[in-house]
């Protein structure tokens, strides 16, 4: 597994000022090796910290699978229940969920070829300090691997979060500035679809998108498009 172009930018960013960058990035790599082992179906894992009401997802194996932590943000999924219940959250079969349980997140993962998806809350004391998200190319790739992936993610990630300064100011602000989305035609679309979800006006609508792609680090653009694509229902026919 490889980090997505904007883990590796805001890594980047990070080494650039904070001498454990590099380490960071080089202890993210060999979890990411320790997990295939544990599980060789996983084909996506993210870490993402409680920051400032921010999680950051520092690994994925691509951006497709960068968008499945970002459209569980914006609209609800496995990763923010267990951040709510401060427990691990297995679905162990995507394509069984309920049409109406989680439904942006069940029709992307079908896009993506991810069947199953495990989600732990990294814990300081009895505060969840951030989620450890790990997606699977097969049904029930983590049964039977709970307590091990939760010994392996909970005694790295405190370290991780001690050693470095994960807040990445620079890049929130870069991804928060004017004009990122070209499309105003899809943000519109996927504002639009997100407020009639949340119940609430389109401005607050847009601040919910923009936060959730800035959590999981994928481009807003991105994120618009994948979510009109999931809500219409033809996010598995792409």
């Amino acid at each position: 597994m490889e980090p997505i172009k904007e883990t590796l930018a805001a890594l980047d960013e990070l080494a650039t000022e904070h001498p454990e960058g590099d380490d960071l990035r080089a202890s993210l790599q060999d979890l990411a090796t320790r997990v295939r082992e544990l599980v060789p179906d996983c084909v996506g894992m993210s870490i993402g910290w409680r920051r400032h009401g921010v999680v950051l997802t520092l690994v994925a194996t691509d951006e497709e699978i960068g968008l499945l932590d970002a459209v569980q943000y914006a609209m609800g999924g496995p990763c923010v229940e267990a951040i709510e219940v401060g427990e691990c959250t297995d679905v162990p079969d995507i394509d069984a969920l309920d049409e109406t349980a989680w439904q942006a997140f069940a029709e992307l993962s079908a896009a993506t070829a991810v069947r199953s998806s495990l989600t732990m809350p990294l814990l300081e004391g009895d505060e969840v300090a951030g989620t450890a998200n790990l997606y699977a190319a097969s049904r029930a790739a983590f049964d039977d691997q709970h307590e091990a992936l939760a010994e392996l993610l909970g005694g790295w990630a405190p370290g991780a979060v001690a050693n470095a300064d994960l807040s990445f100011r620079t890049r929130e602000e870069a991804e928060r500035a004017p004009g990122l989305l070209k499309d105003s035609a899809v943000l519109a679309q996927a504002t639009g679809m997100l407020a009639a979800h949340l119940g609430v006006d389109v401005d607050d609508a847009e601040s919910v998108l923009r936060d959730a792609a800035l959590r999981a680090g994928v481009p807003v653009n991105a994120l618009a498009q994948a979510l009109v694509r999931a809500v219409s229902g033809g996010g598995s026919g792409d």
